[in-house]
């Protein structure tokens, strides 16, 4: 659990729209997201599970970023040209 707010807070300090992401990442959360944000990550996703940059802790090796909330973010890009 450390480790995980560990990252997210790197990530937070090194991207400026990833707190889109997080929020997205509550309201899907919480099921109130909307149908965009959740295709839109859903389609993202899929693309870094098969990623060998993914780490087993959802994190981007490229990029740092947490990829549940990266992937929410309309704004974010894959740093491999994938989404």
């Amino acid at each position: 659990m450390f480790i995980n707010l560990f990252l997210i807070y790197l990530c937070l300090m090194a991207k400026k729209n990833i707190p889109e992401g997080f929020i997205n990442l509550i309201l899907s959360k919480a099921k109130i997201a909307s149908k965009e944000i959740v295709f839109l990550s859903d389609s993202r996703m899929k693309i870094c599970k098969e990623c060998p940059s993914k780490s087993k802790e959802n994190v981007c090796m490229e990029c740092g970023c947490y990829l549940p909330a990266k992937t929410k973010s309309k704004r974010e890009t894959c740093p491999l040209k994938k989404w």
